[in-house]
């Protein structure tokens, strides 16, 4: 829980994340997890969670380079973004892994327009990046997600 925080705090502040936080953060999902459904199921849910996260990156890379014409999928996607998503892989059971992504995104797409946290710095003369803490948006759910489990409200988070 804490490292979910502190990935929160660094990405809303510097829109950067200690590389470690995401390594912290996946231990804690694993063990978790594992400790909830055994190394066994844990294993199947995490092969076909990054199967996932790499058919939608695929789709983003398709996208960004088709529709928006950019280069690479680093121009619209940050590698803090990247590692929270496996990070979550290793998490949860592949039916909540992708209601909670699903949710966690509508999420962060809300408090992003709500709160007006848009942070513009200049790529070239020309041009203006707007980028959001995604991140650190979805740290916040998936704390939330946790707090929502531990209290008792939803028991099904490893078991879906």
């Amino acid at each position: 829980m804490a490292s979910l925080l502190a990935i929160l705090c660094q990405d809303i502040k510097d829109r950067s994340v200690y590389w470690w936080l995401f390594l912290i953060t996946a231990t804690g999902f694993a063990t978790l997890h594992i400790l909830s459904v055994g190394a066994l199921q844990f294993a199947i849910h995490s092969v076909v969670n990054v199967v996932v996260i790499l058919l939608i990156l695929l789709i983003l890379w398709g996208y960004a380079r088709l529709i928006m014409r950019v280069d690479g999928l680093q121009d619209v996607f940050g590698l803090g973004d990247f590692l929270f998503l496996f990070a979550l892989a290793v998490g949860f059971s592949t039916v909540s892994f992708i209601t909670f992504f699903v949710f966690g995104l509508l999420f962060s797409l809300s408090v992003h327009m709500l709160l007006g946290f848009t942070l513009s710095r200049k790529r070239n003369l020309n041009k203006k990046e707007t980028t959001v803490p995604l991140a650190g948006y979805l740290a916040l759910f998936f704390s939330g997600v946790l707090v929502v489990h531990w209290v008792g409200l939803y028991d099904n988070l490893y078991t879906l």
